[in-house]
């Protein structure tokens, strides 16, 4: 175990530990409420999560795979960790399914926004 638990839903990570790996199924998201999260992939770090209040670790769970990155504490953090599936989280914590859909979206505009520019980066090319 990688973590201490201070309360029924709340858990510290300190840095270095793993929360979640690539590959893994798993029933459990996360809100960030402190600390710096790295997100890997194959082993390379592909972003940063430092927002307090950001979903992570919902793919798999929303997707019904495994999960599709590796979460990893870059400082020692605090998490808001969520069990039992979707249907039950949004039902018995239904504050939470707003913070959900703006991270989703959050992270849609992100994705839209490096796709534009890396199709007007090839396109602009001699």
């Amino acid at each position: 175990m990688d973590y201490i638990a201070i309360s029924e839903h709340q858990r510290i990570y300190k840095e270095g530990s793993i929360i979640v790996n690539e590959g893994d199924v798993g029933d459990e998201m996360f809100i960030l409420d402190e600390g710096k999260l790295g997100v890997f992939r194959e082993g390379k770090m592909i972003a940063q999560i430092e927002k307090v209040g950001v979903f992570f670790g919902e793919m798999s769970e929303i997707l019904g795979g495994s999960r599709t990155a590796t979460v990893k504490a870059l400082s020692d953090c605090i998490v808001t960790v969520y069990t039992g599936g979707l249907d039950r989280i949004v039902r018995d914590f239904p504050s939470i399914s707003k913070k959900l859909i703006q991270t989703l979206a959050e992270r849609l505009q992100d994705t839209t926004d490096r796709f534009y520019a890396f199709k007007v980066e090839v396109t602009e090319r001699p």
